[in-house]
């Protein structure tokens, strides 16, 4: 009481259901796509990248919802790597593009001119801006379509019932959530 934390009742034996969305399979395809605009650099680069596509191939492995929710988390200002990829990297100006060795250099950028890489850098992060829209369009449709279709999940699992937790507490002490 002296925490004002909450008495959680979780039927440990309940399977959590996955409620599938119609958009769920867009979210997926773009979650994949919108990869394609990252670009690592310097000494963290593969190492990020290969982290990246590591998590993708666990979260596709529980499910279409789950990597759909992965795709999500990219749109997502949180989503966000610059100690590995550039356009994040230039964003936070811990970089200046014209003073990358070409070494730390991706190989499709090792071969431009100055004015090519800039432009191959502003059009992956123009391409990202709106894979990342689109990816938050469809992620309102699909969370209308998971609140009419609720009943479905069946009673409250763990997850469900830490986050509303958290959400309480969150609310008492005047924090606004999103979803």
């Amino acid at each position: 009481m002296l925490a004002q934390g909450r008495f959680l009742t979780i039927d440990h034996n309940h399977q959590v259901a996955e409620v599938v969305a119609p958009q769920d399979e867009a979210l997926a395809r773009l979650g994949v796509e919108i990869n394609t605009t990252y670009i690592p650099y310097g000494h963290e680069g593969k190492a990020g990248a290969e982290r990246q596509m590591a998590q993708d191939n666990n979260s596709q492995g529980y499910g279409l919802g789950n990597f759909s929710q992965r795709a999500i988390s990219k749109a997502s200002a949180v989503y966000h790597n610059p100690s590995w990829e550039l356009v994040d990297a230039l964003k936070d100006g811990r970089v200046q593009l014209g003073e990358l060795k070409e070494e730390s250099l991706p190989e499709p950028m090792k071969n431009m001119n100055p004015e090519e890489r800039a432009g191959y850098v502003k059009e992956q992060a123009k391409k990202r801006g709106e894979l990342q829209a689109e990816i938050r369009r469809l992620t309102a449709e699909r969370q209308a379509f998971l609140d009419q279709n609720k009943q479905e999940a069946g009673p409250t699992s763990l997850d469900v019932a830490m986050l509303e937790a958290v959400r309480g507490l969150a609310t008492r002490h005047g924090f606004e959530l999103g979803r």
